[in-house]
């Protein structure tokens, strides 16, 4: 006779969880290249494809945050749940009001250089048959 332990039956939690996914604006569901994503006080990070397409590159624990960024929206925090070893999420970031009102950044460059443009080749061989 085998006695079974009922403890043993039971779903234990998923220790780490795998994390892809799709990063898109929720305005209009067009796919985000290139955002941030990075683990909230760590060091890995990674970036989504041209599709908004992305795989975390590390295995994260139940309540690890990570955040999505990118320029002109609003930065996103995920929570990872240990429901599943592997998760595929969808992220739809907004846009940030900043943006949405026009709002323009310019910059101004210096220079100690006298501006010039060289010579053509027809100017620099006429200029040797000159008196």
């Amino acid at each position: 006779m085998e006695q079974i332990d009922l403890d043993s039956t039971k779903k234990d939690p998923v220790d780490s969880t795998w994390i892809n996914g799709t990063i898109v604006d929720k305005e209009n569901g067009e796919s985000i290249p290139l955002a941030n994503i990075f683990l909230k006080g760590g060091t890995a990070g990674c970036s989504s494809d041209f599709d908004g397409h992305f795989k975390f590159p590390q295995a994260l624990k139940e309540g690890d945050t990570l955040m999505f960024t990118f320029i002109g929206f609003k930065p996103y925090q995920y929570i990872v749940k240990a429901d599943q070893s592997v998760q595929n999420i969808k992220i739809q970031m907004e846009m940030a009001a900043s943006i949405e009102c026009g709002y323009m950044v310019m910059g101004e460059v210096a220079s100690n250089q006298k501006f010039g443009s060289k010579p053509s080749l027809w100017k620099r061989i006429t200029s040797l048959f000159r008196d």
